[in-house]
């Protein structure tokens, strides 16, 4: 099962929503919602932000690959 956790924040006087998921259905209807006008045909923003873990099999794995890509 995916996680999705939804939070508001303030910036600016202004309440801003964020989702943070990692379920596809969830990423697919909130990219589609921006097809659609908004209730108060206000602006809509959207960023992303991706995230994945990076595994080296030991430390000097990871300088072997940073200098060969220099």
């Amino acid at each position: 099962m995916g996680y999705t956790e939804v939070k508001y924040i303030e910036l600016n006087g202004f309440e801003i929503k964020t989702t943070l998921t990692d379920e596809g259905k969830s990423i697919d209807d909130h990219i589609s919602s921006f097809f659609r006008p908004t209730d108060d045909y206000g602006t809509k923003v959207i960023g992303f932000d991706v995230e994945w873990p990076v595994e080296y099999k030991d430390s000097t794995d990871y300088l072997f690959k940073r200098f060969e890509n220099s």
